[in-house]
């Protein structure tokens, strides 16, 4: 107590919510304040009703055409942007919540956009946004995705349909996101072949199927994998297969079996970050880091939902404690 504050509310709605909130903060002049946003006027009045309400004006018409980001929140896709190609200097667009572009008639300057559905198909993007470098992107159900025809794409997050979609990546992407996809294991090879790759998350169903065999192709440049919530069982992989690999995750894949033990060989490899869905992948993980400790290695850290490994109790020693 006694201490100085700033706090901030964002979008308060109503008075009375105000009114509730502003019991909680104490009264001790100790020179503290505390910042609101409203988008009624009588809320920020009420708020202090001597002090500082600074009301901001809609953009005229030359101000939107100099419009460079624009954040939708709490969107509805049916309504989104119907003459977005005015917005002649936007180039970065994003929302919380999925949009749904309608036909676009003349290229756009775009360089980021998330959480979009475009109404004409993949194949029209790099009409409509050849500049794009990141894009989040929902599929339609039986939607081929032809993104190699994006020359500056670098960041990719895709969200499959109920049905797979045949999927072609560009030379030029660095990160990549696959949500629900439902690839065959059979077509990361296209991945593996992707020169430039650094990040790939792999994250509900990505891909279908129990086995993983990454074979003799390496991920060139790839730095960090992250396996979340994959039908997985059995991973076959080695130490060649990643050679600049610097951070794996593998969350609630339940089934999977181990992690592969030559994981731990890699000598670019600096954490394992695993949870306790499966005991096994933690009995591999503790397999892992015996086998560098033998070796020397001391620098590769392994943790359990954020606790080092070392720290982590085993199953072996929690059945010797009862």
């Amino acid at each position: 107590m006694g201490k100085r504050y700033l706090i901030v509310i964002d979008d308060i709605w109503s008075i009375e919510a105000w009114d509730d909130l502003k019991l909680f903060f104490p009264h001790e002049n100790t020179g503290s304040r505390i910042l609101l946003t409203s988008r009624l006027n009588e809320v920020a009045s009420l708020a202090k009703p001597h002090g500082y309400v600074h009301s901001l004006s809609g953009l005229t018409e030359e101000e939107s055409w100099e419009l460079r980001v624009l954040g939708l929140q709490k969107s509805k896709y049916e309504y989104v942007l119907h003459r977005m190609e005015l917005l002649v200097h936007l180039r970065h667009l994003w929302s919380n919540a999925e949009m749904f572009l309608l036909t676009i008639e003349k290229p756009t300057n775009l360089e980021s956009i998330s959480e979009v559905r475009y109404g004409d198909g993949v194949d029209n993007l790099r009409i409509y946004f050849p500049s794009i470098k990141k894009l989040a992107y929902t599929f339609s159900s039986g939607e081929e995705g032809r993104f190699e025809l994006l020359p500056y794409l670098e960041t990719l997050k895709l969200r499959g349909g109920f049905h797979r979609n045949h999927i072609w990546f560009p030379a030029t992407l660095k990160k990549l996101t696959l949500v629900k996809c439902r690839l065959p294991w059979s077509n990361m090879s296209i991945i593996q072949s992707l020169p430039n790759l650094e990040v790939l998350k792999l994250k509900d169903n990505a891909f279908e199927g129990t086995q993983w065999k990454v074979g003799e192709q390496q991920f060139r440049q790839l730095k960090l994998l992250r396996l979340e919530k994959l039908n997985i069982i059995q991973w076959e992989a080695y130490s060649t297969s990643f050679p600049c690999l610097k951070i794996l995750a593998v969350w609630f894949c339940r089934d999977l079996e181990e992690i592969p033990l030559e994981i731990g060989e890699i000598a670019t490899l600096e954490l394992i970050e695993i949870d306790n869905w499966s005991d096994s992948v933690v009995e591999s993980a503790e397999r892992i880091q015996q086998e560098q400790h033998d070796v020397g290695n001391y620098d590769l850290k392994i943790t359990v939902y954020g606790l080092e490994l070392s720290f982590y109790p085993s199953k072996h020693e929690s059945s010797e404690s009862e």
